[in-house]
This record gives structure tokens, sequence and C-alpha cells, in this order.
């Protein structure tokens, strides 16, 4: 059709004809244009979210020795309130034990004031004298988790700062450090949250297929998918 519309007629017409035909050449062309550049564009493939890129350092692996962890409860700081920070203790745990890296044994809130004198200990902060030999005696453990929260906001747009620290009660050395902030305004983690739930809640024994807008209003389930993305990045054993 285009090379239709680019012959020029040889008819009585004369200019008007020669000019008419030229009209419809150029209209030809930027159609044809305008089509080609539409099939391109349906032809697209949306983009995918980005990568999730968390905040970490680690080990290449596991130390051979470390075999049992213990986990201890989250500390809430200024960040968030202790009765906050205790409605994700659980959620921590169960994301950790998911990694199969070691055993995990979990501190109570009661059992850490008991032996600290403290609900829970900040991995920033100064231990109390004696605290990795009691790990290593008490527990038979040879590593100990810390879990911070460094944000907390558990109303729309919810978002979760962790900061964690595994600890070789051996010197005290860090064998891994994560601390990096969740935030639901986030791409990359609007598109983990639907991966980590799937539309039947994945593994997890969860049947809704709204779950990941659930994690949204729910601290605890986007606490769970935020737990599960920091532990991720653990050295591999």
């Amino acid at each position: 059709m285009l090379y239709r519309f680019a012959i020029v007629p040889t008819c009585p017409l004369g200019l008007s004809a020669l000019r008419l035909t030229r009209a419809l050449a150029a209209a030809a062309a930027l159609f044809s244009a305008a089509g080609c550049a539409s099939v391109t564009h349906m032809g697209e493939k949306p983009k995918p979210a980005p990568a999730v890129k968390r905040n970490f350092v680690g080990d290449k692996r596991l130390p051979q020795y470390l075999l049992r962890v213990v986990l201890l409860p989250v500390w809430g700081g200024n960040a968030a309130p202790d009765e906050s920070a205790a409605a994700l203790d659980n959620v921590f745990a169960t994301e950790l034990v998911r990694q199969k890296r070691f055993e995990v044994v979990t501190l109570s809130r009661e059992e850490c004031r008991r032996r600290f004198g403290e609900t829970s200990l900040s991995s920033a902060s100064a231990l109390p004298a004696g605290f990795l030999d009691e790990i290593a005696h008490d527990f038979g453990a040879q590593g100990v988790i810390f879990v911070d929260l460094t944000t907390y906001h558990p109303l729309r747009p919810i978002a979760l700062g962790i900061r964690s620290k595994l600890a070789l009660v051996t010197g005290g050395r860090l064998s891994w450090s994560f601390d990096d902030v969740f935030s639901a305004e986030d791409a990359s983690v609007a598109a983990g949250l639907k991966k980590f739930y799937g539309a039947a809640g994945g593994d997890r024994g969860e049947s809704p297929a709204n779950l990941p807008e659930a994690a949204l209003i729910s601290p605890s389930r986007f606490g769970a998918y935020c737990a599960s993305a920091a532990f991720e990045t653990l050295p591999p054993r």
C-alpha cells in the first residue's frame, strides 16, 4: 500500500492530483510508522521488579563446628514498644529454623531477664560479663544471634528495619551481620512478599489468596517475610 501511494500518477488533474498524491503518501508513511511503533510497544515485556539487594556481610561459609546457635529475643530499643518486639520473637525463630543452617535454641524473655537482667539484648550494646561463656556452657551452642529492630512502622506504608548479627562464642567474632530496612513502598519488597506467600500461602499452611495484601497491614506477616529475607543471607553450610 505504501508503494502505491508513493507513485505519482500522470492524469488530467495536474498539480491538484500531484498535491493530493503527495499528501496521501505522507499520511500513509505516518500511519505505517505509528503502526510499527504500536506493535513494538505492545510486544514489549513488562520490566520485572528490581532484584532485592540486602545490606549484609559474612563469611563465605559457616564454620564447620557451628552446629547450634542461641537466638535471643527481639530487641525493640527506641524503634518499637516491648510488646511489639515480643510479638515478633516467634516470627523470627520460625524463619531462622526454616533456613536449616544449624540447630536453633530460643531464649525466652523471662529466662533472658533471669540470666542477664534484661528481657532482650542489643547487638550494639555492651554485653553482660561472661555472656558468651554462659551461652556456650549452658546451651552447648557455638554461636548466638541478635535481632534488633531499627525501624518499626506498623501502619501503611508498613516498614521494618532489621539489624541482626551472628557472633561465634569462641572469641566473639562476627560470622555474619545484616542491617537493612524493608518498606512496602519498595517495589522489590512488594514483589518479594508475593513470592514469599504465593497464591496459596506456599508451605506456610495458609490458604487466603490475599496474603501478600494482608501482609501490608500485619506486622507479624510482614515481619515473617523480612525475617526470611534477612536470614536467607546467612552464609551457606
